[in-house]
């Protein structure tokens, strides 16, 4: 039995040395790792290090067939593998071979200790900024209860300082004016005219007149009493407006004491929410079953990190990316139970009416036929995407909150809509070369004959806009440089920095030949 595994193993490295010759192109296997350390990627260093990278996985299965398709192209068997040959067959690479090698690549990234460590670094964070939002949410709460005794107090004063309405009887006492100006008293000017009418009556009516003079006079004493009383309660009333006002004041403290701490928290949500990194947050899915990404949801701030090289871009991944359902999904609820299914039992004459559609015979794939056209995704390695405002509202309007699925991711939607559309926005400016604070490009070369070649416009490659400035500002390069020298420092603790005399060679002066002092 072992001589057959062994037999079997060799068959499969002839069989991958006729494929391609990647082994051929480093005297050892570890070739490119020695290669790596010096940093050679000049030259068609750092396409030789992709294949000897390559090579290495190509003996997992769970990559071998990718690699193996690669390696093919960039050392194939009827050409002698060299640096020179590697840089030139990785120039007509197909699109989709190079989009899988940075796929490769970055899964690489992942398993990595300096990737492991940000990870490990930001859960510790995500952790402190719970137990801080925990803190803050205690102290708010406390806040909104003090509130509420508050306002239980100031309803309780509130009668005694709210101004009372006259009463009928006081309205009637109140004093009018005539058309001429004068002043009169409702009642008793009315007597007053009686009595002028009646001037040469009898002493009955001399005697009626006198005593309304009385009441008059009664009348007179009733109204400074009341307006002595109004004065006495006036002078009681401040006492109790000031700790009416005090009240007042004190409920808007702590009102602003509320509304810094809900920043507090708002704050403590988009630290979270940056630091959560470990996946992705699907927006949710819509009636075919089909997932909405969104790739600055997490993981990054809005429009990517404010200090990067091209963060003038103004956006991150503007684009709302939509995946297609998972072949289980698919089969299980949209093929078997709606897709050749109807929606009543097989013999009835009543069709329930599925999915809002006027035809009860309609069903789910014939609806998803007739609303998404041409753009059916049929499997999770399908995408479509959304770019631009307008196609974006015309996604919400088409989602119904009526269904529980696309309620919940219209609600996200709605949650991050400025963002995103302000994403959209810029991203629309940058291709169009509107960016503010663009690098501008330096005018144009001298004029060549072009005829027969391929023009090749440098703003193209907008890719080549970024750089690693993290890197830049720990280590002085990138990735890709060659480290700058390191400058001799002077030595601590010189004859110099103590301040001792020097000589005229530059040494420190000794003591001998001099007079020694006792």
């Amino acid at each position: 039995m072992e001589i057959e595994d062994d037999e079997k193993s060799r068959a499969k490295s002839v069989d991958r040395e006729r494929s391609h010759r990647a082994d051929e192109l480093f005297e050892d296997s570890d070739g490119w790792i020695q290669r790596l350390k010096v940093r050679d990627f000049k030259n068609g260093g750092w396409q030789a290090i992709v294949v000897g990278v390559l090579y290495r996985l190509s003996v997992d299965d769970r990559y071998s067939k990718d690699c193996e398709e690669i390696l093919r192209h960039l050392t194939p068997v009827g050409e002698e593998p060299a640096l020179e040959s590697v840089r030139q067959r990785y120039l007509t690479l197909d699109i989709n071979l190079r989009a899988m090698v940075l796929h490769l690549l970055s899964r690489l990234t992942h398993e990595t200790r300096s990737v492991r460590d940000y990870m490990e670094e930001c859960s510790e964070e995500m952790t402190k900024h719970r137990k801080d939002k925990i803190e803050v949410q205690r102290a708010r709460r406390d806040l909104i209860s003090e509130l509420k005794m508050l306002d239980d107090e100031r309803k309780i004063l509130l009668p005694e300082n709210t101004p009372r309405s006259p009463s009928p009887v006081a309205a009637s006492r109140q004093t009018s004016t005539d058309a001429d100006g004068d002043s009169k008293m409702t009642g008793a000017d009315e007597e007053d005219l009686d009595g002028d009418d009646d001037e040469d009556g009898d002493d009955t009516d001399r005697g009626r007149s006198l005593r309304r003079g009385g009441e008059r006079a009664n009348e007179r004493k009733r109204k400074r009493e009341a307006e002595k009383e109004k004065a006495d309660a006036a002078a009681k009333l401040p006492k109790t407006s000031k700790q009416f006002q005090k009240v007042l004041k004190t409920i808007e403290s702590v009102k602003a004491k509320i509304a810094k701490q809900e920043e507090k928290i708002a704050s403590f949500d988009e630290d979270l929410r940056q630091a959560d990194c470990a996946r992705f947050r699907m927006m949710g899915r819509d009636r075919f079953w089909n997932r909405y990404w969104w790739f600055e949801r997490n993981g990054m701030p809005f429009g990517g990190l404010p200090q990067s090289s091209t963060a003038y871009a103004g956006y991150a991944n503007a684009m709302i990316w939509v995946q297609g359902p998972d072949p289980s999904e698919r089969e299980g609820f949209l093929v078997e139970e709606a897709g050749t299914k109807w929606a009543s039992e097989e013999g009835s004459d009543m069709r329930m009416k599925m999915n809002g559609s006027n035809d009860g015979r309609m069903t789910v794939l014939e609806r998803q036929a007739l609303e998404e056209s041409s753009t059916t995704l049929t499997s999770p390695t399908q995408y479509g995407y959304i770019d631009t405002v307008e196609e974006f509202e015309q996604m919400l309007s088409w989602l119904d909150i009526k269904g529980v699925r696309e309620k919940k991711l219209k609600q996200q939607f709605e949650e991050y809509r400025k963002h995103i559309e302000e994403g959209m926005v810029n991203r629309k400016k940058y291709l169009a070369g509107e960016s503010e604070g663009a690098p501008s490009m330096e005018a144009g070369s001298t004029r060549m004959n072009t005829r027969g070649k391929t023009h090749i416009d440098p703003e193209i490659w907008r890719c080549l806009n970024w750089t690693n400035e993290t890197m830049i500002d720990e280590h002085g390069h990138t990735h890709f440089e060659q480290p700058q020298p390191r400058k001799a420092s002077k030595k601590k603790g010189s004859a110099q920095e103590k301040g001792v005399p020097l000589n005229r060679q530059g040494k420190p002066v000794s003591r001998q030949g001099d007079r020694y002092s006792f």
